[in-house]
């Protein structure tokens, strides 16, 4: 996460307003990417291909 405030506080308000299920903080980490391939796997949005590794 930030340790700016005022970043930390337009995310509060457009949370607030936009009403999401959740926010997440992007840190770029492999796990990261990972983690966000996998529920696109997992809901549909992506399909691995066989044929090519990581695609």
């Amino acid at each position: 996460m930030t340790t700016n405030q005022k970043l930390k506080d337009w995310v509060k308000e457009a949370a607030q307003i936009c009403q999401p299920d959740s926010v997440h903080w992007c840190d770029g980490s492999e796990e990261e990417n990972r983690m966000l391939l996998q529920k696109c796997v997992t809901s549909g949005q992506f399909v691995p291909l066989k044929k090519r590794a990581n695609s």
